[in-house]
């Protein structure tokens, strides 16, 4: 399952993304599994978008945008497999899972995105 908290993000082992709710979607925080996969320090990743960190030549630009679409119409759990860069230009093939953290105080309103990638 994918986390439903920011604290729950925090300390899960997998490599997680945390971004704001709008576009360009800038990475509020990643966790270290994720830097171990991706490069990318948390003080390098953050303010900055996935797109200008790990997407690359063979990325899929277009499936991206159809998951962020999906994400923003309220599927709470969406997914593909994508291609992306880590920083010093390796290629890897992760599953991307997506979703909303809703706000800890009343659980309605998203207050940020969540993504989990799992390397195939």
């Amino acid at each position: 399952p994918l986390p439903t908290s920011l604290t729950s993000a925090a300390f899960d082992v997998r490599p997680i993304v945390i971004t704001e709710t709008e576009s360009p979607f800038r990475i509020v925080s990643v966790n270290d599994a994720w830097v171990g996969l991706c490069g990318y320090t948390a003080e390098e990743a953050r303010g900055r978008t996935l797109g200008e960190l790990i997407q690359g030549p063979e990325t899929d630009v277009g499936a991206a945008t159809a998951l962020v679409s999906a994400l923003l119409r309220g599927n709470e759990d969406a997914g593909l497999s994508v291609v992306n860069y880590d920083k010093f230009g390796r290629r890897f093939v992760n599953r991307l899972r997506v979703g909303s953290i809703k706000d800890e105080d009343d659980g309605t309103k998203t207050t940020h995105f969540v993504g989990v990638m799992h390397k195939i």
